[in-house]
């Protein structure tokens, strides 16, 4: 933590500081003063957090005075100093907002950070070595994070090269006797990610490179006398069972951690063998080094920890979460004991207010077949990890599962808003808007109007991509063979970063059809939101059975009606494929467009945060109902395009324009280029406020749309011109929505 105070000329020394400190957090209670820091009574360099005897009676805080470190600026040197510190943590901070950029692993600030010996000629050194020991924890977790993610997104395959260097990184920076146990909290993170991985070799390594270190240690240590410092307090007795504990604890982190990401789909014998050689390693070396007469290690040396692992999974406490899984374990059989079990715990749940089962049961019915892929009649579950969970559905997910949750394909009378916030509060525990849980008063009609959010906005900021994608990306997705590799997935997160990083940063980034591949749009939508990103992108295709498929645009949105922010995922269904499309997926890959229940050509309205505004995935453009049908209700159309005939499609743009009356954001493949911001101006000039096309790299642009001076003008009684009107009169039959007029006009 760092303080930055103006300096009134009475501090001098880290006591006047930390009165200094005390004075201020005094409060009044009982017209008597009561200091919430204050010297200890024994001992006035060690100041405590005076706790009230009815709260954290048991807890002690204290800030010992070999823990701080206080310094003293003056003049314009002490503000250049201040900045510098101040540039270099943002600089740090900002990786951990960004994707991972692996072939820049050694050069990232993070791994410089890492790497840098702490010396007088360190940038911002003095302030900085005050700190390094957070600096450097920082950096390592930010590493871990960007690896771990890597490791979720692309094929272990594909990347051996840049693990291999992560993992050599981490044995000469991390894992060496004078850092090990600066980073001991994240050795287990490490050794995680090495098995689920399948690298046993490695795994295997990094047990041996940490004991190893620590042996060097304890040695060094012995030298000096077994004296050390151990949290702030100087001439610490350093005995055998000090080391021996510590070795005692990290061998159960290990082990822990490593029945944890054991991968489930292991079951050949090879595995069993190579996962036995695996433990055997463990055990044999932490009993060189001490005495484990204890069950826990001992239940390890004959099965292993594989067959702890699949208990693990089914509790929800393994590294990959039950619901990624739940496909493998969550059916049970007719005849299984376990089901007897849960009819008498469904009981219990039932008299008591732990949570409404009715809502539990009622979503695990609705949603089983998308989670279990499951065809049929419903089967039995195992509701123990919804009723424990630990990594809970998150709002995105449920609307995922049900999309009538914000409504999408809304049944008459109900309200969806409603049903998410039952569906929140029984699957995660979480606090909903009391109001939201009330019964319905007043009847609804379903409408094509979605709506996310509860605030207003004037202007939106919108960034629209150039990205290129590949024929061959499209063939092997036609194939369900999606390219996964490292080098489309550096050319995303290049441009996602870039996106982040922009001032001004956008409120909405739009990427063109068929653009992002469903297996990343978990860690990209992670990263865009963390921002406050809003995304809209055309994904790849998804396939279901009897060689069926849709494209799909994914909506990342942001959310306050719970009473909080969230974020909601929608999915908005191609209806039908285009002509040329339709003949290649059939003719080349034996692949039929999955058909749609829903009408054939009406689409839905987002209202997000009082922008309204519609999609459609490129040859729906050329529906003119369906373009019409948007006519009055919007104030921008996003057309997610892999489009070829970039005239025909300019003349739709620029039609699409008059006849909605509306702002339209056209984003196409950069192969192919024209993706533009077009508005209904009254100025030729003023008509497309960006068009990009061409170039040998993705790029991207960001417009502000102004949507109050748009709805002003179209809120007019009259059709009748002005000289001075920023836009082209609306087109006949324009009638503005309740929602979006504005009075008075202009």
């Amino acid at each position: 933590m760092f303080l930055v105070l103006h300096d009134g000329g009475k501090i001098n020394d880290t006591k006047s500081f930390m009165n200094f400190i005390s004075e201020r957090l005094k409060f009044r209670f009982r017209n008597t003063d009561k200091f919430v820091l204050k010297a200890d009574e024994n001992n006035a360099e060690i100041w405590s957090i005076d706790f009230p005897k009815y709260y954290f009676k048991d807890t002690k805080i204290q800030f010992q005075s070999t823990k701080q470190k206080l310094f003293i600026l003056e003049g314009e040197a002490g503000f250049d100093l201040i900045d510098s510190i101040e540039q270099e943590m943002h600089k740090l901070s900002s990786e951990h907002r960004l994707m991972p950029s692996i072939d820049q692993f050694e050069k990232s600030t993070a791994a410089k950070v890492l790497i840098a010996a702490e010396s007088s000629s360190e940038s911002a050194d003095t302030l900085r070595r005050a700190d390094g020991l957070s600096l450097h924890r920082l950096s390592w977790s930010i590493q871990l994070r960007q690896v771990e993610t890597l490791a979720r997104d692309i094929p272990a395959s594909g990347w051996q090269k840049e693990r291999k260097g992560f993992y050599q990184f981490a044995y000469d920076h991390i894992l060496c006797s004078e850092k090990i146990l600066n980073h001991y909290t994240y050795l287990p993170r490490l050794l995680s990610l090495a098995i689920s991985l399948k690298d046993w070799d490695d795994a295997n390594k990094i047990v041996t490179v940490t004991f190893d270190a620590l042996d060097e240690l304890i040695e060094h240590l012995k030298s000096e006398g077994h004296k050390g410092v151990i949290n702030g307090i100087e001439n610490c007795e350093l005995t055998s069972n000090v080391w021996d504990e510590l070795y005692k604890s990290l061998a159960h982190s290990f082990i822990d951690c490593a029945a944890k990401a054991y991968p489930t789909e292991l079951k050949s014998e090879y595995a069993n063998i190579t996962v036995k050689k695996l433990a055997h390693t463990f055990m044999e070396t932490l009993l060189q080094r001490f005495s484990a007469n204890d069950e826990f290690f001992s239940s390890y040396l004959d099965n292993g920890f594989y067959e702890i692992a699949p208990k693990l999974q089914k509790s929800d406490l393994a590294k990959t979460p039950y619901k990624l899984v739940q496909n493998i374990f969550g059916h049970l059989d007719s005849n299984d004991e376990n089901i007897t079990t849960q009819k008498e715990l469904i009981k219990i749940l039932y008299g008591s207010n732990f949570l409404n089962t009715v809502h539990l049961i009622k979503f695990l019915a609705k949603t089983q077949k998308s989670r279990l892929n499951k065809r049929g009649k419903l089967v039995y579950e195992n509701i123990l990890p919804y009723v424990f969970p630990t990594r809970p559905y998150t709002s995105s997910e449920i609307v995922h599962l049900l999309p009538e949750c914000i409504g999408k394909n809304a049944k008459k009378n109900s309200i969806p808003m409603r049903s998410l916030a039952r569906y929140i509060s029984v699957l995660r525990g979480s606090w909903v808007s009391p109001n939201l849980l009330e019964p319905i008063i007043n009847k609804t009609k379903p409408s094509s109007k979605i709506k996310i959010g509860m605030k207003k906005t004037d202007s939106v900021i919108v960034a629209v991509t150039s990205l290129s994608t590949k024929e061959s990306c499209w063939e092997k997705t036609a194939c369900d063979n999606p390219d996964h590799s490292l080098k489309r997935y550096k050319q995303i997160c290049e441009l996602i970063n870039g996106v982040i990083s922009s001032k001004p940063r956008p409120d909405y980034l739009f990427m063109p059809e068929l653009s992002l591949p469903l297996k990343w749009v978990d860690s990209i939508a992670d990263r865009l939101t963390a921002v406050g990103i809003n995304l809209i992108a055309g994904t790849e295709y998804r396939h279901f059975k009897n060689d069926n498929l849709v494209s799909e645009a994914c909506l990342v949105l942001k959310d306050d009606r719970l009473g909080y922010p969230h974020w909601t995922r929608i999915w908005q269904q191609k209806l039908e494929p285009a002509p040329s499309e339709e003949e290649n997926l059939t003719k080349f890959f034996g692949k039929s467009w999955a058909p749609q229940k829903s009408s054939k050509w009406v689409k839905p309205v987002y209202d997000h945060n009082g922008f309204h505004f519609g999609v459609m995935v490129c040859s729906e453009l050329q529906n003119s109902k369906a373009r019409v049908a948007f006519q009055g209700n919007i104030d921008a159309l996003a057309v997610l395009s892999w489009n070829k005939d970039l005239e025909t499609f300019s003349t739709l743009v620029e039609s699409a324009v008059l006849d909605i009356h509306a702002y339209t954001i056209f984003v196409n493949n950069r192969n192919y280029g024209d993706s533009r911001v077009r508005s209904p101006a009254k100025q030729s000039f003023l008509r497309d406020l960006a068009r990009i096309k061409g170039g040998e790299n993705d790029f991207f642009v960001t417009v502000k749309l102004d949507i109050k001076k748009l709805r002003e003008f179209q809120s007019r009684a009259k059709r009748w011109p002005k000289d001075s009107d920023p836009f082209k009169p609306v087109p006949e039959g324009f009638k503005i929505s309740a929602s979006r007029k504005i009075l008075p006009p202009r």
